[in-house]
């Protein structure tokens, strides 16, 4: 008996099975339910028919041994009632009979049994054709689960091939609205391609695009507001359209927010999508005399964060035509399309702020170049005239006069620098920088700028150390130029260095990028340091890192600011010759000064024409 439980491919677990047996024959009946339940099989026990129907209400068994042959209906009636009741008819019967006909066994068969028994009963033989169609049963209870989980996965793969479908939709237009974005720059053109990519690819009756104008509202000032949408400006326009082609556009649709309640003015004050399936019931529907076979409408709001700046207004000539995915679509493009107007406005505000920073700039410059020309003409004749007096005997004789002089001309030497140092900015600017390239060596240019700061490094007790450069070769550049470039990055260095501190000029052979020689000269100093942030900006005109009421006319008072033309000198002219300036520091720091290290390249011969590397 253990054998046939369990030498089978699946085990068959008895206590996990019932069995109804009806039989109206105790001596049948006993025999086999005392076997059942020394298997380890439930045992449920009906004499007859009706009574079995009856407890079947209650309790199922797995399978049903059925007498054929018994007191009121029969076997056959009995299984046939059975299969009949959606709750009892996939529950397998086994007939149990003395008829052995096979006209008996069909007609067992016709009314829904699975196997016949025939008496006298044989304990083994019952546990046999138990076990197999409890097997049986199993196997088709998990066959059933297996198609319907597989007929799920088919429904799912179906819808998820159906969402892929729209979703390649979505993403294709979605694509295509991108590239607008990313290729049209100009709002008008914009809208009008966006309408148009719309109208085409979905086939809508008519495609709008509303942008607010008359900016007057602002955003929500009460904190309990925060966070509610809010609209700018009280017109809005139909910017852009497009239609079926039997449509004639109108050529210009405006609608007050202030007055009207149709369905656009409607989305701006509450940004939210607004859907009528049937316009013709809808009451804030306005209908148009150009599109009088509107029957359905959809309007989304544009908005930026919770900022409304239009409405995407649609309308097809069907009813109920904007389904659950046709509305996700139309929302995601959108949003895309809130983003590219947010784009084009910036850039045409940028533009704008671009032109009035350029005629700003342009103005600074014309007034720095006339007001410089004006003052370089009675400087040279005050400057004339002070030399004259500096000669006198008059003058020479008495010290309170001779430095009260020797102030006055220090000062109209300060003021021809700074003069001279803002027609070099013009000049710059405008590009027409004059250069006269003559073969030169740095040594000799330095050299001069060490002897024209000598005094005012010796007053700091700066230590100035200039090394490697009696060895480099010789320059096609213009020294007077290079003079200057040297002279204020020199200069820069003795005013951020403490007094005591070090300054230190050296210069070697470098191969450029392009593969020419060049000659490389860094200016190290035992500074204050500058700050990473600034590394680039401090090369922009009028442009200083200390504070604006530490400015000072002095040319080496520590930290003593000038006008910040000098470095942007500096870059015009390297950039002139074709060559590089830049400056490394750590950062900032006036209590351990890490310093600052300017390096300049320059190249051996003339590898640009003249003004063509001057910065814009």
């Amino acid at each position: 008996m253990s054998s046939l439980l369990t030498n089978q491919p699946h085990k068959l677990i008895p206590q996990e099975h019932t069995i109804l047996i009806i039989e109206d024959n105790p001596a049948d009946l006993g025999l086999i339910a005392e076997y059942l339940v020394k298997c380890g099989f439930g045992i449920m026990v009906a004499q007859d028919g009706e009574s079995a129907i009856e407890q079947l209400r209650d309790e199922q068994p797995d399978l049903i041994l059925l007498n054929v042959i018994m007191p009121g209906i029969d076997g056959f009636e009995t299984c046939r009632r059975l299969k009949a009741n959606e709750s009892t008819q996939a529950i397998p019967v086994i007939f149990m009979t003395t008829q052995a006909a096979v006209e008996d066994k069909v007609k067992g068969f016709e009314v829904g049994a699975v196997d016949y028994i025939t008496k006298p009963i044989q304990p083994a033989e019952v546990l046999a054709r138990v076990t197999i169609h409890l097997q049986i049963g199993r196997l088709t209870h998990k066959l059933q689960d297996q198609n319907k989980r597989l007929q799920s996965i088919a429904r799912e793969f179906v819808e998820a091939n159906d969402a892929l479908s729209k979703r390649a939709i979505q993403l294709d237009i979605s694509n295509k609205v991108a590239q607008q974005m990313t290729s049209i720059l100009d709002l008008d053109k914009l809208l009008a391609a966006v309408v148009a990519l719309i109208q085409q690819e979905f086939g809508y009756y008519f495609v709008g695009i509303w942008v607010l104008t008359e900016q007057k509202s602002s955003p929500p000032q009460n904190p309990a507001d925060y966070g509610k949408f809010y609209y700018i400006g009280d017109i809005v326009v139909l910017h852009a359209q497009a239609a079926s082609p039997e449509v004639t556009l109108p050529v210009q649709k405006t609608i007050s927010l202030e007055t009207s309640e149709d369905i656009i003015a409607w989305v701006c004050k509450t940004g939210k999508p607004y859907l009528a399936e049937d316009v013709k019931s809808d009451p804030k529907y306005v209908a148009w005399s150009e599109l009088p076979d509107s029957c359905s409408a959809f309007a989304i709001p544009l908005g930026v964060g919770k900022r409304i700046v239009g409405v995407l207004d649609i309308k097809s000539n069907l009813k109920d035509s904007f389904d659950p995915d046709d509305r996700v679509v139309l929302q995601t493009l959108a949003s895309q399309i809130s983003v590219a107007i947010r784009n084009a406005q910036l850039y045409e505000s940028e533009q704008r702020r671009r032109y009035l920073l350029e005629r700003l700039d342009k103005t600074k410059s014309d007034f720095i170049k006339v007001t410089s020309h004006e003052l370089r003409t009675p400087l040279t004749v005050v400057k004339g005239y002070t030399q004259v007096l500096n000669v006198l005997p008059a003058i020479k004789d008495d010290p309170n006069a001779s430095e009260l002089l020797h102030g006055v001309i220090n000062g109209v030497d300060r003021l021809y620098e700074v003069v001279n140092t803002m027609l070099d900015v013009v000049k710059i600017d405008t590009h027409v920088l004059e250069m006269h390239r003559k073969p030169t060596t740095l040594a000799n240019i330095i050299g001069k700028v060490k002897r024209r700061i000598k005094e005012d490094a010796k007053e700091r007790q700066l230590t100035l150390n200039i090394s490697e450069l009696e060895g480099l070769p010789i320059l096609q550049a213009d020294a007077d130029l290079l003079f200057k470039v040297f002279y204020h990055l020199i200069l820069n260095a003795v005013k951020y260095t403490p007094d005591g501190g070090t300054i230190t000029v050296t210069g070697q052979t470098v191969q450029r990028s392009t593969g020419n020689s060049a000659i490389k000269v860094t200016i190290s100093d035992t500074g204050i340091g500058i700050d990473p942030a600034h590394h680039q900006q401090i090369f922009e005109k009028f442009y200083q890192t200390g504070k604006v009421e530490l400015h000072s006319s002095s040319l080496s008072k520590f930290k003593g600011g000038g006008p910040g033309l000098g470095l942007a000198i500096v870059r015009g002219i390297v950039l002139a010759h074709g060559g590089e300036v830049w400056v490394e520091s750590e950062g900032h720091n006036e209590q351990t000064c890490p310093g600052s290290h300017f390096h300049v390249i320059l190249p051996l011969h003339q590898e640009i024409e003249l003004g063509e590397n001057l910065p814009k």
